[in-house]
């Protein structure tokens, strides 16, 4: 497997464990969806892990961003960065990444 985070700062031995484990099923979730932007619920029932865990995960993921709105329920959304650029207009890219820098 290869090493999915983006800083090498040690972190929890059961969190590792469960990244180990988990990030590839987690990844392949976001990569496979017909949506461009998921919840941590939403995920973490698809490869049944706790929701807190599968956000300590995706926030780790180089390859994961998170958008800097929530979803209507005020749940936190993400995405693969590949998919993103795919699915996501270059203007909206440029407003969002206005946006977040402001």
């Amino acid at each position: 497997m290869v090493d999915l985070w983006k800083n090498k700062r040690l972190i929890d031995k059961e969190v590792k464990k469960l990244a180990d484990e988990y990030a590839d099923k987690i990844y392949r979730s976001l990569s496979n969806s017909k949506f461009t932007w998921r919840t941590p619920t939403g995920i973490s029932k698809e490869v049944g892990l706790e929701p807190e865990k599968v956000v300590v995960i995706l926030d780790n993921l180089p390859s994961v961003i998170r958008s800097s709105t929530a979803n209507t329920s005020g749940e936190l959304l993400y995405a693969t960065r590949d998919k993103y650029q795919e699915q996501t207009s270059i203007g909206q890219r440029i407003l969002s990444s206005i946006k977040n820098s402001t």
